[in-house]
């Protein structure tokens, strides 16, 4: 390459100290080692690329600015980051899609109901230990809360109209508070696993466990219609 004019340092002995010497000046922008340092100063004019067999030229270094290094640096910071958020983002949106799956999309209805976990589940029953019956969807088994309130767990057994029956029952019953129908106080959604949770009512005390066991508890309509119109009993007999 055919060098433009340059600021000769003869005192430099070799490309080292020809760089150092670049490094060392501000306005340095390129230097030559060709027997002698040659620094560039400005912009780099009249450049010419030589043949491959003619020795007259010399390699020219360019200096590159720390703030050019810097914007390269954040520029790929900047990708990176936005790579990064993407993932999060899209991790985020497989989770909440799923935990919405997996509740089932439950229709809205004004009530308060607790999301137990498996293992409170577990611990509650003592592991499933104490069957109270079986329906055609699933089994029931007696449990004990922390604070001591009895509990029934109905434990869904088939996945296909076992999971319809587990959307209508907390979706119906949740909203329904009446004095013969036992209250589902929540349910467990862990995999593929499905819980509803009612309060516990021994034989005898005026309300039955119908709502556990009969897998289809009056079609849950009329269910409804009985309690609008305060015929409750109708309930114990459907």
């Amino acid at each position: 390459m055919r060098l433009p004019e340059a600021l000769p340092y003869p005192e430099v002995k070799n490309v080292e100290e020809c760089k150092l010497n670049c490094l060392s000046h501000c306005d340095c922008n390129a230097y030559v080692y060709y027997n002698i340092c040659l620094i560039y100063q400005g912009e780099l004019m009249n450049l010419q690329q030589l043949s491959s067999d003619n020795k007259s030229g010399g390699d020219l270094h360019i200096r590159i600015s720390a703030g050019s290094k810097n914007k390269i640096s954040r520029k790929d910071a900047w990708i990176v980051g936005v790579i990064v958020a993407a993932l999060i983002s899209s991790i985020v949106s497989s989770i909440i899609w799923r935990v919405y799956y997996a509740v089932g999309a439950l229709e809205e209805v004004e009530f308060s109901l607790i999301l137990f976990k498996y293992q409170d589940i577990r611990r509650a029953t003592k592991n499933f230990s104490q069957k109270l019956g079986e329906g055609g969807f699933g089994s029931v088994f007696k449990g004990t809360l922390p604070n001591s309130i009895a509990i029934a767990v109905k434990k869904i057994r088939s996945l296909q109209q076992g999971e319809k029956q587990f959307r209508a029952e907390v979706s119906t019953l949740g909203a329904i508070q009446h004095v013969n129908l036992l209250r589902l106080r929540g349910f467990c959604v862990e995999a593929s696993k499905r819980f509803l949770v009612y309060e516990y009512m021994p034989k005898g005390s005026g309300r039955r466990n119908i709502n556990m066991l009969d897998d289809e508890i009056c079609n849950y309509f009329p269910a409804r219609v009985a309690i609008a119109m305060n015929k409750g009993e109708d309930l114990l007999t459907c």
